[in-house]
């Protein structure tokens, strides 16, 4: 599960570089940024709520009885399981909206690239021994 969203994590990282992207308008650059913080933001709040799970159980498994245990135990026995039916839902629809629209928005603004894309370059420049 961690490689999943690790890899979703790199895969939203690697859309990091266009940030300042030329767009071919600013709601396009908006839904870009939107859909990278979306992918990005999903394998973090995983991390976050295995991490809640994890305290939780460690609460549950304390003998401690004082009123910050009973009152810490009360919050997560709520939030842990609220969040593990809403979170996925809601992680599911985001990464896959966010991957979708990467992709789709990749190939529509291929058309609009510089010529100097599309040039043969000179690797002898690069790597003089290959020439």
């Amino acid at each position: 599960m961690f490689d999943l969203m690790a890899s979703g994590m790199l895969y939203g990282g690697i859309h990091l570089f266009a940030w300042n992207g030329s767009l071919h308008s600013e709601v396009e650059l908006v839904l870009w940024r939107s859909a990278f913080l979306g992918l990005t933001g999903c394998g973090a709040l995983v991390v976050l709520l295995v991490g809640i799970y994890r305290l939780q159980k460690a609460v549950e498994d304390s003998s401690r009885t004082n009123r910050f245990y009973r009152f810490l135990k009360g919050v997560l026995n709520c939030v842990v399981p609220a969040s593990a039916i809403c979170f996925p839902i809601i992680a599911m629809g985001l990464c896959t909206w966010s991957r979708l629209y990467l992709v789709i928005e990749g190939f529509l603004n291929l058309p609009s690239v510089p010529d100097e894309v599309y040039l043969q370059p000179q690797w002898s420049r690069y790597f003089p021994h290959i020439a």
